[in-house]
C-alpha cells in the first residue's frame, strides 16, 4: 500500500489468485503467464481483465475470455535456453562414460522428486534386458535412488538429481519423462523427442492435455501411466530407437515447437508494460505467435 505496483504478473495457481484479484479491484494492470495447454481456474478468471497473456501452448487460448484490447500470444514457457552453440554430442556422451558414437542415449526422469511408477518400470525393463546399444541416463529422485542404484553399469548411469540437467540433455537422443510444461519446453528447445507419461494426479489433469498437444504436433508420443509396463516401454521407446527415421521426425518437430527465448520475450513485454503502465492496442508481434 505504501508503494503502488506498476504491474502484477500472475503465473496461475490459487496462490496468485488473491494478488490478481487485489490488483483488479485497485486498478493495477495485470499480465498473466499460463504454462499449460489447459489453463487453471485462476488463469481463466484473470484472463478477463489481464492486459497481456503469455501462453506456453497456443491451445490454451480456446479456454480464455480475454478483454477485447488484450494482447495474447504463444510466447512459449520461460526456461534456461540451450547455449547458442549446442555442445558436441560425442563430448557430452563421454562425460557420462558412454561411447562417443553409436547407439542411442535414453534420458529418464520423473520430475525433481522422481516417479515411483516410472522407476519401478525402468527397473524391471533393465532386469529383463534393454535393447542392444541403448545407454541410459536415469534421474530417480532422492526417494527412489537407493532402490535401483545397484543397477548402474557402463551402459546405465543413475543419479538422484540431474544437475546441471544441460549435461544430460546434450548427451540424449530420446527422453522418457512426465509431461510438465517446463520439462516439455526444455526438451523441445533442445530438440529431444520424448515419450511422455503424464502425472495422472496433476491438477485438472493438465499434464495429459500437454502430452496430447505435443503428440498432435508430432513432437512426442503419449503413454498414459495406466498403460505403463515393461512391454509398453519396449514397444514405444524401443520402437522409436529401432526406427531412426521416425525418431528424427519427432526430433525435428520438437525443435520446431521449441521457443528457447521465451523468457527474454516475456521479460521484454513485461518491462514495456511497466514503463508505459498501459497496454498497446492489440497487434501482431514477431516476439510471440498471436492466437
Amino acid at each position: 500500500r505504501e508503494e503502488r505496483p506498476a504491474l502484477v504478473v500472475g503465473t496461475g495457481g490459487y496462490a496468485s489468485g488473491a494478488t490478481l484479484g487485489y490488483a483488479f479491484l485497485h486498478g493495477i494492470p495485470v499480465a498473466i503467464q499460463e504454462q499449460n495447454s489447459y489453463p487453471g481456474l485462476t488463469t481463466r478468471l484473470a484472463s478477463r481483465f489481464a492486459r497481456e497473456i503469455y501462453l506456453g501452448y497456443g491451445e490454451a487460448a480456446a479456454f480464455l475470455q480475454p478483454r477485447r484490447d488484450a494482447w495474447i500470444g504463444e510466447t512459449g514457457n520461460p526456461i534456461q535456453p540451450p547455449p547458442e552453440e549446442i555442445p558436441d554430442r560425442g563430448a557430452a556422451r563421454r562425460k557420462w562414460g558412454f561411447p562417443e558414437r553409436g547407439g542411442n542415449v535414453l534420458l529418464v526422469f520423473g520430475g525433481s522428486q522422481g516417479s515411483r511408477a516410472m522407476n519401478d518400470t525402468m527397473r524391471d525393463w533393465i532386469r529383463r534386458g534393454l535393447p542392444e546399444e541403448v545407454y541410459v541416463i536415469w534421474g530417480t529422485g532422492k526417494a527412489g535412488y537407493n532402490d535401483v542404484r545397484s543397477l548402474e553399469s557402463r551402459r546405465i548411469k543413475i543419479v538422484q538429481y540431474l544437475s546441471p540437467i544441460a549435461d544430460a540433455y546434450a548427451a540424449s537422443d530420446i527422453a522418457l519423462t512426465r509431461a510438465g510444461a517446463l520439462t516439455s519446453a526444455e526438451l523441445n528447445a533442445w530438440g529431444i523427442p520424448s515419450v511422455l507419461i503424464p502425472l495422472p494426479t496433476a491438477a485438472a489433469d493438465h499434464q495429459t492435455a500437454n502430452a496430447r498437444a505435443l503428440a498432435a504436433a508430432g513432437a512426442a508420443v503419449m503413454l498414459p501411466q495406466s498403460d505403463l509396463s515393461v512391454d509398453s516401454l519396449e514397444s514405444e521407446v524401443g520402437g522409436l530407437i529401432g526406427n531412426p527415421e521416425r525418431l528424427a521426425a519427432l526430433a525435428r518437430r520438437a525443435r520446431e515447437q521449441g521457443k528457447p527465448n521465451a523468457a527474454k520475450v516475456i521479460a521484454e513485454r513485461i518491462l514495456a508494460l511497466v514503463a508505459a503502465n498501459t497496454l498497446p492496442q492489440t497487434h501482431s508481434s514477431s516476439n510471440g505467435t498471436n492466437v
